[in-house]
């Protein structure tokens, strides 16, 4: 009900519009607007993962009807960086750690967004000048600092699994406006600057069992995290772990002192939260689709090697899809006795044929055969973790 009224309502375009006209007033990035960005995203993957129906639609309605990515989240990611870029290079002790959790929430946000969407996920790559930022972040400068070193590996997995989701290091003949990549944020630069700053940021300072840590996370199946393991970029960071890891151990590096800041980043060569002109935003408003039009299916095709699923325990093993991983909205039973979510398992036999992806025998979409009583259990088990998690939360009636 909620998904199909803010659809009717053009609800997130109409958050986004007025929140960015807020932040363009504003050098930096204020309290409220950056708290008003975190709880749109947070409401908007609630929304997904409570849908039962048209949750695909969601995600691609948000990505190609509205301009809530390219605005709002942009901005934010574009703001918040800026102000680490700063403190890092001033006084590390008072970096927020509020700043860098947020910038978590966006980041997964924008995976979010783009899991399996194609080209239309590509498509936004030369936008995020942020990634080049990103890579070349002194965040050895945190490295000692308990809560910042918790707090920056999810965010940078979160980052990894978007460069995964938009295939970043599968070329640029894949971006449709690939005219308009600067070089920084061209595959063979990012791959480059992903090696680079694993090898000399979590690696070089941080050592071995840190760099596992992020490995570990980066690898390790959460259900409600879209990531595209068959993806070209995610195979080879996963690749890219490995080889620094199978390195000899050494001494991590000692952090240096805060050095002056140093030549121009991409995000402070690029015009942020100034005012757009009104011809930048009918370009960007003209790509958008209409809500009848994003809705119509995402054709996905995987760039890497075949992913098999992984495994699992207890109730989180019956809860997820046979084929892809993840936690089930609709889940359908195949006469084999494979559970898969109903769109995975169609999309699989309309790319691949009618076969079962696991067991290679015939298998037709009529013969699967809805989940209801497991449908009924998986909700109640997301809503009882919403819950749980809920009770983490700050205290914030607007805290979605």
């Amino acid at each position: 009900f909620t998904l199909n009224l803010m659809l009717r309502l053009s609800a997130l375009q109409v958050l986004n519009d007025v929140i960015t006209t807020q932040m363009y007033d504003h050098a930096t990035i204020q309290a409220k607007e950056g708290r008003a960005v975190v709880n749109t995203m947070r409401c908007v993957m609630n929304i997904f993962q409570f849908s039962s129906q048209a949750s695909t639609q969601w995600r691609q309605h948000v990505l190609l009807s509205t301009t809530f990515i390219d605005g709002a989240t942009i901005l934010l990611i574009q703001g918040h960086l800026k102000v680490l870029e700063t403190l890092l290079q001033v006084n590390v002790v008072n970096v927020p750690i509020d700043v860098i959790r947020d910038l978590g929430i966006a980041l997964k946000f924008m995976g979010f967004a783009t899991y399996h969407m194609g080209q239309h996920g590509r498509a936004i790559r030369p936008m995020c000048s942020f990634i080049y930022n990103l890579l070349t972040l002194p965040i050895h400068r945190l490295m000692g600092n308990g809560a910042a070193t918790g707090a920056l590996r999810p965010m940078y997995v979160s980052f990894f699994q978007f460069l995964s989701n938009i295939d970043a290091l599968a070329g640029d003949d894949v971006v449709e406006d690939s005219e308009d990549l600067i070089p920084e944020l061209t595959s063979a630069e990012i791959r480059s600057a992903v090696h680079k700053f694993l090898a000399n940021e979590v690696l070089g300072f941080a050592g071995h069992a840190e760099l596992a840590a992020w490995h570990k996370r980066f690898t390790t199946s959460d259900p409600n995290t879209l990531v595209a393991e068959d993806s070209k970029t995610y195979q080879e960071i996963d690749a890219m772990f490995k080889t620094l890891l199978s390195q000899p151990k050494a001494e991590p590096t000692a952090v240096a002192p805060a050095a002056t800041a140093s030549a121009a980043t991409v995000i402070a060569d690029m015009p942020t939260l100034a005012k757009k002109s009104a011809d930048t935003t009918a370009k960007k408003k003209k790509k958008k689709a209409d809500t009848s039009k994003a809705a119509e299916a995402v054709t996905h095709v995987a760039t890497g090697a075949p992913v098999l699923p992984k495994a699992a325990s207890g109730n989180a093993a019956k809860f997820v899809c046979a084929l892809g991983g993840n936690t089930m909205k609709v889940p359908v039973t195949s006469p084999y006795g494979h559970t898969y979510e109903k769109d995975a398992i169609e999309q699989w036999i309309a790319t691949k044929g009618q076969v079962c992806p696991i067991t290679g025998k015939p298998l037709k979409v009529s013969d699967l055969q809805p989940n209801k009583a497991l449908q009924n259990e998986i909700m109640q088990e997301v809503i009882r973790e919403s819950m749980t998690s809920a009770a983490t939360q700050e205290n914030d009636m607007y805290d979605f």
